[in-house]
């Protein structure tokens, strides 16, 4: 059995500090200088040594391609590893598969090795995921797997999911509703079904019924694809990704709802109530997953710090802006200086917009000052600042406030045009043409500061529409 413990060492000590250093032929790592690379069959002799000895590897080349030459399928390599006649024949708790190519000199061989369902490969540096070969290349002739990852099958195909989706730059939560999909649809376990038989000819755990759905997510065959890609974990998952990002699966609605978007269960709900599972899943994987250190300042932050600076980033937030839309949600994964500048800058667009005319500003402004303070009680002030901003550009631009360009109403009961007849509605821009502006001082100042640029601004439209 091989300790999680040393799956987290081959990852964090051995492997993810060397990433893209130098092919070295003949060469082994060296504990005390990361710099130092080695070739195919020493970066595949370290993982397979560091999962299986952990801290205590001697940091040693163990063999290289040629000690597993004649080897055939059933037989025994160094450290245990096994022959098998195909990649897929290995079972699915296998800690490493190793592919090998034997060529007719040591040149023209080569070897690389998965963990977790992650690639690692040293051809011309060592490369880890996606850039490295994959154990399925046709360049390969000979594999074998190494026993025991000392990680349940449920985390191993979590695993998998995560990875395909970082691959495919899913955003965690897209991750966390693929994971909580799995769960609902197969606990994370591998289904077969007899009223599929080809899938009974891949790795599972269970025999299912549903219909002719199969694998992790249930997927029905063929209608989303062959039993071998529905039984696969990484190709199932790129099915349930491909769908996920065509919605906006990081907009307001509740994660489960993408989730059943996708696969149209007839329980709708169950996607939601496994969540928060899929998340301390994901949270509890991710900590063990590969980092490649660019040599940037990220390199300086602990995976926490690393964690923590991208939920800050990317957290959704709401619009800070006093002229936002009645209701509105937030407005996007974007970082806090975009929402800084939308609460300060957005209010004066709107108004040198109005000013100049502009339908949809003048629309939008008349929305705010009219909302009504029972349904919108927590935007009393930003009404009274939009109903200012109305009563104000009749004074900057000494003329009734109407939309330019705007379209006759069809409706007959509709306000007229005639902006100094007088509406039912004291909010209304018309209503008052006199009344001074219900704003603090230093905003009438702002406003008045205006006034010159807007005209200029204008006078250059005006031009420009001539």
């Amino acid at each position: 059995m091989i300790a999680a413990a040393n799956v987290r060492f081959m990852w964090d000590t051995v492997i993810n500090p060397r990433i893209g250093t130098d092919y070295n032929w003949g060469g082994s790592f060296d504990p005390g200088n990361d710099h130092i690379g080695t070739d195919c069959s020493g970066a595949v002799s370290a993982v397979i040594e560091a999962l299986i000895n952990g801290a205590g590897m001697r940091w040693e080349r163990q063999f290289w391609t040629g000690t597993f030459a004649g080897i055939t399928p059933g037989g025994i390599g160094p450290y245990g590893l096994i022959c098998i006649a195909t990649p897929d024949g290995a079972p699915a708790d296998a800690a490493a598969i190793v592919a090998i190519r034997q060529g007719p000199t040591p040149e023209s061989s080569h070897m690389m090795v998965q963990v977790g369902g992650i690639n690692i490969e040293d051809g011309d540096g060592l490369v880890v995921g996606e850039g490295a070969a994959d154990i399925h290349d046709r360049q390969f002739n000979q594999w074998f797997y190494l026993p025991g990852s000392g990680e349940s099958l449920a985390d191993q195909y979590a695993r998998q999911i995560i990875v395909e989706g970082q691959r495919r730059t899913v955003t965690p939560r897209g991750i966390q509703i693929a994971l909580a999909t799995a769960l609902v649809e197969s606990n994370l376990v591998m289904y077969a079904n007899a009223s599929v038989p080809n899938s009974l000819l891949y790795t599972h755990q269970a025999v299912g019924s549903d219909h002719d759905s199969v694998g992790l997510f249930q997927q029905r065959c063929p209608l989303w694809g062959p039993a071998g890609t529905l039984m696969d974990p990484t190709a199932s998952a790129g099915l349930f990704y491909d769908r996920l990002l065509e919605l906006d699966y990081n907009g307001p609605n509740s994660p489960g709802s993408y989730g059943q978007a996708v696969q149209r269960s007839a329980f709708p709900d169950r996607y939601d109530e496994r969540f928060d599972d899929a998340v301390a899943l994901y949270r509890r994987l991710i900590t063990a997953l590969p980092m490649i250190d660019d040599g940037g300042f990220m390199s300086a932050l602990t995976e926490k710090e690393q964690r923590d600076l991208y939920n800050e980033i990317m957290g959704r937030r709401p619009s800070r802006s006093p002229l936002r839309h009645l209701g509105e949600g937030p407005i996007g994964d974007e970082s806090d200086v975009v929402f800084a500048i939308d609460g300060a800058a957005h209010l004066l667009v709107v108004y040198l917009l109005a000013t100049l005319g502009q339908p949809a500003a003048l629309q939008l402004l008349t929305e705010v000052a009219g909302a009504d303070p029972t349904q919108y009680p927590d935007r009393a002030g930003d009404a009274l600042i939009a109903q200012a901003i109305l009563n104000k550009i009749q004074q900057v631009t000494a003329e009734p406030v109407v939309a330019r360009h705007a379209a006759p109403a069809a409706d007959p009961a509709a306000p007229t045009a005639d902006p100094t007849t007088p509406t039912a509605d004291p909010a209304a821009p018309a209503a008052a043409p006199t009344a001074a502006p219900a704003v603090p001082g230093n905003l009438s100042n702002d406003l008045d500061s205006l006034k010159g640029q807007i005209a200029y601004v204008r006078t250059v439209l005006d031009d420009f529409a001539n």
